[in-house]
């Protein structure tokens, strides 16, 4: 049997990813290891699909996490500015103290 040319490969794998075969079944029925046939797919444009699954969990959580740290960065600063707020008054009210036990 002729050996199938790179182009008749390609076309193979773009075919059957596309028609929903996974990666490892391409990898078997063409006679290749999976990651050659990831690779023929990203080549092509197309990323296999746990990939891209993978990916988009990860976006997920990563923006789930991110969110997560701005409300915590937010309470800091709120109690920040809580703290901050009545050290001036202290400050104040020691600076008046002075003040009177001065005259």
């Amino acid at each position: 049997m002729p050996r199938k040319s790179p182009n008749d490969v390609t076309d193979v794998v773009v075919e059957r990813y596309l028609a929903g075969a996974l990666v490892s079944q391409i990898a078997e029925e063409v006679g290749l290891a999976r990651s050659t046939v990831n690779k023929i797919l990203q080549r092509s444009g197309k990323v296999p699909q746990r990939f891209a699954a993978e990916a988009e969990t990860s976006t997920e959580q990563l923006l789930a996490g991110l969110r997560e740290l701005v409300r915590y960065l937010e309470q800091q600063l709120d109690e920040s500015e809580r703290e901050n707020r009545s050290l001036k008054r202290k400050v104040a009210a020691l600076q008046q103290s002075a003040v009177k036990s001065v005259s």
